[in-house]
Formats: C-alpha cells, structure tokens, sequence
C-alpha cells in the first residue's frame, strides 16, 4: 500500500533513504554485515529483504533498458 504522508513522503521512500545512507558508508562491510543479517533476521524478515533487493534489480533493469522497458507497454497493452 503506498500512501503520501505529510511532506509528499511515502512511507516506503523514507525507508529507501535510510538504506541508502546506510549502504553509502564505506566503512560499512557489506559483506560482513550481510553475514550478520543472515545470523540475526527471521526467516521471513530476511525473504522480505531478498524480495525487496529483487524488485530493485527489476526495476533498475528496466530503467537502464529502454527496449525492456518498451516491451513492457505493450504487453501491458499502454502501447
């Protein structure tokens, strides 16, 4: 459910600003901190993490190729 909050915020662009602030300290080991998130996180908290950084390749993917992104309308039938 995506919904504007005070300011034209989603709740869901709030959080992808943390993450980037996070993810941009490269003091920060990635590695070692997915090593820790895969000890410490439930189950399904770590699949909806996964499911997150999958939906965030999709649409980077789409972004950068316009010919996906294209044949994407028109098998949505906006084309």
């Amino acid at each position: 459910m995506t919904y504007r909050i005070s300011r034209g915020i989603t709740p869901e662009e709030r959080v992808a600003k943390r993450l980037k602030a996070i993810v941009e300290d490269l003091d920060l080991d990635l590695e070692q901190t997915g090593v820790m998130l895969a000890r410490v996180l439930p189950h399904l908290t770590y699949t909806r993490l996964v499911t997150m950084i999958e939906a965030a390749q999709e649409e980077k993917e789409f972004i950068l190729n316009p010919k996906k992104r294209h044949e994407s309308w028109i098998q949505n039938g906006l084309w």
